[in-house]
């Protein structure tokens, strides 16, 4: 009973510190938009202009993330295929063995027959 309190209450505690931390960053982003803004003019289109340059540079961002994401799963996409490749190639060599041993242990079987 008691390690279900705790861990409701926990739970609850960490639940209230991730609000007050979001309604932090929000404050502090409405902090620096009313600063950008005002030291720019304050005007509506400078605002407009302020926010399509943030707007550009997120998109721009995730774009990139985008880009860098694509170019880790086709490395590790190839890598898995070399890994495959020589999974194969040493496969085919096992039974290329194990074929050459039958052969020999049949011969040997033959002549002591």
């Amino acid at each position: 009973l008691r390690a279900e309190v705790s861990l409701a209450t926990a739970s609850a505690m960490r639940a209230k510190a991730l609000l007050e931390y979001r309604e932090a960053r929000c404050r502090g982003a409405a902090w620096l938009w009313a600063r950008a803004t005002n030291r720019a003019g304050g005007s509506r289109t400078i605002c407009l202009m302020i926010f399509h340059l943030w707007n550009n540079f997120v998109k721009a961002t995730k774009d990139r993330e985008a880009q860098v994401d694509e170019i880790i799963f086709r490395y590790a996409r190839r890598r898995r295929r070399f890994v495959v490749r020589e999974w194969r190639r040493a496969a085919k060599a096992q039974r290329a063995d194990r074929k050459h041993e039958l052969v020999v242990a049949t011969a040997e079987r033959e002549l002591w027959e």
